[in-house]
C-alpha cells in the first residue's frame, strides 16, 4: 500500500512458484534459510543438521552436514561465501559458492548467538552471548 496525494493506492504483486522444497529435506520445527544475494541459491536447514543448498531451479547443488541445529545463515556482499552459525558449536562452516567446498572458521567462543557479513568489505563478525564479538 502507497500512498499518492493522500489516497491509498494498492497494487497487487504476482508471485510465480519457481520450486519447492520437501517438507522432510530440513527435518521437523522451524527452518532457517538465506537467499543468495542475485537470487542464484537458496541455502536452508531445519533438525536435519543439514544445510541444503539449491540453485533457482530448484536443484540440489550442496549439502553442509553440521554438529547442530542451524541458527542463522548470511551470504557475504559478493554472494561468494554463505556462514553458518549453529548451536553448541564454536565452527561456523563457511561453503564458498565458487569452488562449492566447505571450509571451517574456529571461533573458539562458546554460546554463539550472531552472525552477520559486512555490507561493503569481506569480515564476518560473530558474538555470543556473553557479548564477545
Amino acid at each position: 500500500q502507497a500512498f499518492v496525494g493522500g489516497s491509498a493506492v494498492m497494487k497487487t504483486v504476482e508471485l510465480k512458484k519457481v520450486f519447492s522444497v520437501k517438507k522432510d529435506l530440513n527435518g521437523s520445527g522451524p527452518v532457517v534459510f538465506a537467499w543468495h544475494p542475485d537470487g542464484n541459491y537458496l541455502a536452508c536447514s531445519g533438525t536435519s543438521r543439514i544445510v541444503n543448498i539449491s540453485n533457482r531451479q530448484g536443484d540440489a547443488v550442496a549439502e553442509i552436514p553440521l554438529t547442530g541445529v542451524a541458527m542463522a545463515m548470511d551470504w557475504d556482499k559478493d554472494g561468494e561465501v554463505l556462514a553458518v552459525l549453529q548451536r553448541d558449536s564454536t565452527m561456523v562452516p563457511l561453503w564458498d559458492a565458487n569452488q562449492h567446498k566447505v571450509s571451517n572458521l574456529d571461533t573458539n567462543m562458546k554460546d554463539l548467538t550472531f552472525l552477520k557479513w559486512s555490507l561493503t568489505g569481506p569480515q564476518l563478525a560473530v558474538g555470543n552471548q556473553k557479548g564477545s564479538l
